[in-house]
């Protein structure tokens, strides 16, 4: 149900999101695993980082669209 608002906006603005999905997702975990907070083993919910990425992505595309012309 992400993907679709992604996909209507565009293409590149669905893989923008999802790769800022897995980008923040992952940064979390470094974090978390830097201070100690978590183990590798630990299960870090994924559906935050899903909407964070789409709205950034959205944002993303919006604010690139007058530069681009569209």
């Amino acid at each position: 149900m992400v993907g679709l608002p992604l996909a209507w906006v565009g293409w590149g603005t669905l893989a923008t999101g999802v790769l800022l999905a897995f980008l923040l997702g992952g940064l979390w975990s470094v974090g978390l695993l830097a201070t100690r907070r978590a183990h590798r083993k630990t299960a870090v919910a994924f559906g935050p980082f899903m909407l964070a990425g789409a709205l950034l992505a959205i944002v993303l595309a919006t604010l690139a669209a007058p530069a681009v012309g569209v």
